[in-house]
């Protein structure tokens, strides 16, 4: 990708089976709705701090993606953008996210750790659902709002942290935990 480019257009790459790698210019401010959309060979993608959005079903069933780290001026990772990305193991949210939009992360089905910085406000509908691998969520301290179902089905995860910042919690959020051992909610809930 040239550094022109500073929008990667909706369906720009989707379907593109042969794609393995990605590193996005400088250039680039926004990933448009379903951009790598079923790049079911990519492996790995770097992401500048330029990037401040990513759109919906961005990476959605991009099945081979290991890793991601969502930079700092990203301020919402759109519904469903990493969707059934079965072969992530780990996302890092940076802070300067503030919403994780809903089912962003819904049937992940290999995602280990979730890292959810600071900054990040508002946790939608689903957002983790069937993550059913996860057993390490860090949640960040400014999370305010925590939508109905975020991590339903994590069936692996043991231990819970709510920071005293969050305001207010969807129903069934945590339904389905099996493997939860323990909780701790900080005073301020």
């Amino acid at each position: 990708i040239p550094n022109s480019v500073t929008k990667i257009e909706g369906f720009a790459f989707k379907d593109c089976d042969s794609l393995q790698s990605l590193v996005i210019p400088n250039s680039v401010k926004s990933i448009g709705t379903e951009a790598f959309y079923g790049c079911k060979n990519l492996q790995s993608v770097v992401i500048p701090n330029s990037v401040t959005s990513i759109g919906r079903r961005a990476f959605s069933g991009c099945k081979n993606l290991k890793s991601i780290v969502i930079p700092s001026n990203v301020k919402t990772i759109g519904e469903n953008a990493f969707y059934n990305c079965d072969g992530l193991l780990s996302v890092v949210i940076e802070n300067g996210t503030e919403k994780i939009e809903k089912r962003a992360f819904f049937s992940c089905d290999s995602l280990q750790t979730v890292t959810i910085g600071d900054s990040v406000t508002e946790i939608g509908t689903e957002a983790f659902t069937d993550c059913v691998n996860m057993t390490s969520l860090k949640l960040g301290n400014g999370i305010k709002n925590i939508g109905e179902h975020a991590f339903q089905y994590c069936k692996s995860l043991k231990t819970l942290v709510i920071p005293g910042s969050v305001e207010s919690f969807g129903y069934d959020v945590f339904r389905i935990c099996q493997s939860l051992e323990s909780v701790t909610i900080c005073e301020g809930v």
